[in-house]
């Protein structure tokens, strides 16, 4: 007699899960396509996470950036993938930043340098010999530097981390 009662809770139990409504009006079947208007009430502002100033300065600047380090291979001379056959490779350590960045000209900067935007990632320049970062390939890590714009055909990123060092 229990095992008869449990079996009917389940069966009941189920049946509302149909009919959440308990109502027997049509059984129409949902067409799950349709989405549902969700009345839960969605978290305010002040509760969801807070972004970083995400404006940077180029050098004389010091910036410290957080992302996951990556070692890429471009291609090189002569044609920077131009022609791949006759291209050499590059490899180079790419920090993929944890957020987007923009970066800017200092305000008492007279070079004239175009502000960049939206910066996803960013070309480290380190001395590989002496160098900590490659026990770090696939990892996030926190770096200090001196942001620059691209310059030659060897820059694979719209902005580089010169003097890059990893920060504790």
């Amino acid at each position: 007699m229990k095992h008869l009662f449990y079996l009917f809770a389940v069966v009941l139990a189920l049946a509302s899960c149909n009919n959440p409504d308990g109502n027997n009006e049509g059984n129409i079947p949902i067409d799950s396509s349709i989405q549902q208007k969700d009345s839960s009430p969605t978290p305010s502002k002040q509760h969801a996470k807070k972004k970083a100033d995400s404006t940077y300065y180029y050098e004389p600047s010091m910036s410290i950036l957080t992302g996951t380090l990556m070692e890429d291979e471009f291609f090189g001379a002569p044609g920077y993938g131009a022609t791949p056959d006759k291209d050499a490779k590059e490899k180079q350590w790419i920090l993929y930043l944890d957020n987007p960045i923009n970066v800017k000209p200092a305000k008492d900067s007279d070079k004239g340098l175009d502000a960049k935007n939206k910066i996803d990632k960013i070309t480290l320049i380190v001395d590989k010999k002496s160098s900590k970062f490659k026990n770090n390939i696939g990892k996030t890590i926190k770096v200090k530097g001196k942001l620059f714009p691209a310059e030659t055909g060897h820059h694979h990123t719209a902005v580089l981390l010169g003097d890059a060092e990893m920060v504790k």
